[in-house]
């Protein structure tokens, strides 16, 4: 049975092939004209140039000017102080070492992206000393000034930072140098 339904299928496209043959589609029949069809566009008409009637103008009639009324002194303007604004607080990091080591470094708050986790403090580097509003040393200053040994400190600690007087351990904040 199967055999005969590919030979009648093999006949039919054999003869569509060599004679032209349709026998499954009914011919076409001709589109009906539409509204849209394509015309080809009418050139512009030239344009004929404007005629300009020019009347002369009549003379200036003069006039007379008076003068207002002098007005009363305008009050002396209101001085408002500006605002001084307050000088950007410094660096919590060393920003070029930071920019150095990590791609996802960014300067306004001293973080990086690492690949897991929330954003980190960047630690690389020596951060620039914090700047005090007093000019009275604190006691952790004074005891830094007194026993801190500078060439002993950077030589003891990488992250040694004289200007302080000094390092970071491995755990917690920094450390004063007491060599």
């Amino acid at each position: 049975m199967s055999f005969v339904v590919y030979f009648i299928v093999l006949v039919i496209t054999a003869g569509s092939v060599a004679f032209g043959l349709d026998w499954l589609h009914a011919p076409m029949s001709p589109m009906s004209p539409s509204k849209y069809e394509l015309r080809a566009a009418k050139p512009p008409e030239p344009r004929k140039p404007a005629v300009v009637e020019i009347k002369p103008e009549p003379a200036p009639q003069p006039v007379a000017v008076v003068a207002p009324p002098a007005a009363p002194d305008p009050p002396p303007p209101i001085v408002v102080p500006e605002p001084v604004a307050a000088a950007p607080p410094p660096p919590k990091c060393d920003i070029a070492a930071c920019e150095a080591s990590y791609f996802t470094f960014t300067a306004s708050d001293c973080t990086y992206q690492p690949s897991d986790g929330p954003r980190r403090l960047c630690t690389k580097g020596n951060p620039p000393p914090a700047q005090t509003t007093s000019q009275v040393p604190s006691s952790r200053d004074a005891r830094a000034q007194a026993t801190c040994n500078i060439s002993a400190c950077s030589q003891a600690y990488i992250s040694f930072n004289a200007t302080d007087c000094t390092y970071k351990p491995f755990e917690g904040p920094r450390q004063i140098c007491e060599k």
